[in-house]
């Protein structure tokens, strides 16, 4: 939302625009409403795929993935608040408010709604939990190795200060005289998100692809396509999510600088960039669950790769037709069972 304030200090009257400049605003968040209920669709679909699957399970196999469940439940539950709240929001604006869109907007900046304030804590909490199952794969991924307490301790530290930030950013949404210090500390607390995704996603592409290429000249592409395949590092490292932070943090920056000279086509850019970003910081690691739910992701707890995967690996028995005995081969190789 862009703001909207007098230059003349506190308490002097603000030019509203008409109805039609900032009907193009109000689109803008009707399209993102929707994104927000595809998304919010995908995740139930995965969440509760992954349940059925999680309740087949061995004791052994759910006493692994228990964790991951809960946290798929959490965020799912977290994002659903803040559909809900951006859908009451919206009501508010289109149906029960008898002002214009510009007053209603205006009205907003000076006395923030309770329901936008609910609806930022669920969206900085929701990637305070994606941002940290992100390290902690990547804790997982590089648990064996020497550099371990360097490639987990800085994202680590990253995103104690992006916690502080996200903090500060609620606190002071509430109080419309430190509106320059809000918006500050929240251009701080996305950067600093930004920071950990682009760390964890550098180093988890390097682990998974310098594992793929050693695993391929033993096994072939066949049987590590699975696991360290390019849509497994692709999802594994949560690139989508790192991407569209990126390209957060830079229109964010520019619309920052701007401030009130920011147009409203900006503003806009801004508002569907972010929610872009929102939507992937619950998707991502509901789809990196996803795979550890259902046994496709690989299994870094092995101290051998090569032999923990070659220990997947089923052969039908022999089948015996008349005289004739078929031998098994690779082709009659299974996947492996998600439990």
């Amino acid at each position: 939302m862009s703001t909207l304030e007098s230059d003349s200090g506190p308490g002097a009257p603000v030019d509203l625009p008409s109805d039609d400049f900032m009907r193009p605003y109000v689109r803008m968040a009707y399209s993102v409403l929707h994104l927000s209920m595809l998304t919010l669709g995908i995740q139930i679909c995965l969440c509760f795929y992954s349940l059925l699957t999680y309740r087949a399970c061995s004791r052994e196999r759910r006493r692994q993935r228990k964790p991951f469940l809960i946290v798929s439940f959490i965020i799912l539950t977290l994002f659903t608040l803040s559909h809900v709240m951006d859908s009451w929001l919206f009501a508010e604006w289109i149906i029960n408010s008898p002002l214009s869109y510009a007053e209603y907007v205006a009205g907003d900046i000076e006395n923030p709604h309770w329901v936008e304030l609910v609806g930022t804590i669920t969206n900085i909490l929701n990637n305070l939990v994606a941002d940290a199952l992100l390290i902690y794969r990547s804790y997982a991924i590089w648990k064996n190795h020497r550099l371990r307490a360097v490639l987990v301790g800085i994202p680590s530290v990253l995103f104690l200060a992006s916690v502080g930030c996200g903090v500060g950013e609620i606190v002071k949404s509430r109080d419309p005289d430190a509106i320059d210090l809000y918006i500050h500390l929240s251009s701080a607390w996305q950067a600093l998100s930004v920071l950990v995704t682009v760390f964890v996603t550098t180093s988890v592409s390097y682990r998974l692809i310098k594992e793929q290429r050693r695993l391929v000249d033993l096994l072939g592409r066949k049987f590590t396509g699975k696991y360290l395949g390019a849509s497994a590092i692709l999802i594994e490292s949560a690139l989508p999510f790192t991407l569209l932070g990126i390209a957060t943090v830079i229109i964010s920056s520019i619309t920052v600088r701007k401030g009130v000279r920011a147009t409203m086509s900006e503003a806009n850019a801004r508002s569907i960039v972010d929610s872009l970003w929102y939507c992937s910081s619950a998707l991502c690691p509901q789809f990196i669950i996803f795979r550890v739910a259902t046994g496709q992701s690989y299994d870094w707890e092995d101290s051998n790769p090569a032999r923990q995967t070659l220990s997947q690996l089923r052969f039908a028995p022999p089948e015996t037709k008349g005289d004739v005995t078929r031998t098994p081969t690779t082709e009659s190789t299974s996947e492996s069972s998600a439990c």
